[in-house]
C-alpha cells in the first residue's frame, strides 16, 4: 500500500512539473493554476480555434486602509497573453477590478480574492466570445 502511495505521488508530481499541457483545444503555460485551467477551460468550450495562454498575472494595490485596520480599498489588475490560429500574433488582454471592501483577515481575504480572480477570468471569456466569429 505505502509503495502505491509513493508511486502516485511522483507520477503527480512529474506530471506537474511540466511547462505546458493541452486541454482540447487549449494550452496553458506554467502561469495558471488548476483553478484558473479550470474556470477557462469550462467558460471557453465552445471555442472552435487553437487558444495558448500565458503570462497570467495579477498586481493588487492597496489604499485607504480604515483606522481599525481590519478593512481596505484594492485595485487588482490582471494581465493575460493569447494566440489564437486566426492571429499572427500574441496579444495582451487586461482588465481592472476594484474592491470597494476587503478584509484583512486571512480566511476572508483568501475567499475575497478568489471570487476578484474568477470574475476577472470571466472577462477576458466574455471579451474572447464577444471578438471572436463562432462558427
Amino acid at each position: 500500500m505505502f509503495t502505491l502511495r509513493l508511486i502516485l505521488i511522483a507520477i503527480t508530481t512529474g506530471c506537474a512539473s511540466l511547462d505546458q499541457r493541452s486541454y482540447g483545444d487549449i494550452i496553458f503555460d506554467n502561469s495558471f493554476n488548476s483553478q484558473n485551467k479550470f474556470i477557462l477551460q469550462t467558460c471557453l468550450t465552445n471555442s472552435e480555434d487553437n487558444l495558448y495562454l500565458s503570462n497570467l498575472s495579477f498586481l493588487s494595490l492597496s489604499e485607504n486602509i480604515n483606522s481599525i485596520g481590519l478593512e481596505f480599498n484594492s485595485k487588482i489588475s490582471m494581465t493575460i497573453d493569447y494566440k489564437s490560429d486566426l492571429e499572427d500574433e500574441k496579444t495582451t488582454f487586461r482588465t481592472d477590478l476594484e474592491s470597494e471592501t476587503n478584509y484583512i483577515s486571512s480566511n476572508m481575504a483568501a475567499t475575497q480574492q478568489q471570487e476578484i480572480v474568477e470574475e476577472m477570468l470571466l472577462k477576458f471569456c466574455n471579451y474572447l466570445s464577444n471578438t471572436r466569429p463562432n462558427d
